[in-house]
């Protein structure tokens, strides 16, 4: 198996873009995704690299958030994963930051909280007080046993929150939705059931292990 690497930089709206592009086997293969995750994209085209014997339209590789699969281009073949800047369940785009960002700040929490990853896939509902997106802190705990299709997590304004919402009242939502509106708590997401998260503004202040109570990491993740 041969391999050329070039990668390119292109300017939108939003963050500056780079592109990887290899050439594996006389195959391009390309990738985008945010700058800051270029690193991250050159992990995803050595997987994909690995995997070449079996690249055909529609070969995914799974990251637990969601599949990356290929799609054929113009000139070769490029990595796609579902359109969360828009209805996931809808379409695919080329931007891979969205997954990106979310396996990397899966690898920080692991890290600092010594724990084997537990990933919440994108389609999989979260349970959330309503009002949740308005709070500055906020619990997360989640269930040993959840509904198939459900995560068991429960998103709770912490209980340094003024009383101005009712924990009765809640809503489901799919854990893109959630991802949008509170990147922090898709990063906790990924810790096993045994655990409890806080978060502050959008980052993950405290994580404890709820068996003994003990804090397993202290500081914005």
């Amino acid at each position: 198996m041969t391999e050329q690497p070039t990668f390119s930089v292109s300017l939108s709206r939003g963050p500056a873009i780079v592109t990887v592009r290899r050439e594996v086997d006389g195959v391009a293969i390309v990738a985008s995704a945010a700058t800051q995750h270029r690193v991250r994209l050159e992990r995803t085209l050595d997987a994909f690299s690995d995997a070449r014997a079996g690249w055909a339209e529609g070969f995914a590789i799974d990251t637990g958030w969601c599949a990356l699969t290929l799609r054929a281009a113009v000139d070769g073949v490029e990595v796609v994963a579902p359109g969360f800047d828009d209805d996931p369940h809808a379409g695919t785009s080329r931007d891979l930051t969205v997954p990106m960002a979310v396996a990397e700040g899966w690898d920080d929490v692991r890290r600092a909280a010594r724990v084997d990853p537990a990933p919440v896939r994108f389609d999989e509902r979260i349970t959330a007080v309503v009002g949740w997106e308005r709070c500055t802190r906020l619990s997360m705990t989640r269930d040993a046993a959840p509904a198939p299709g459900d995560s068991g997590w429960l998103i709770e304004p912490h209980e340094s929150e003024p009383d101005r919402l009712r924990p009765e009242d809640r809503e489901r939502l799919e854990a893109w939705m959630v991802q949008r509106l509170q990147p922090a708590a898709i990063r906790a997401a990924v810790l096993p059931a045994a655990y409890g998260a806080m978060l502050e503004l959008d980052g993950i202040r405290i994580v404890v292990d709820l068996a003994d109570g003990s804090v397993r990491s202290h500081g914005m993740l």
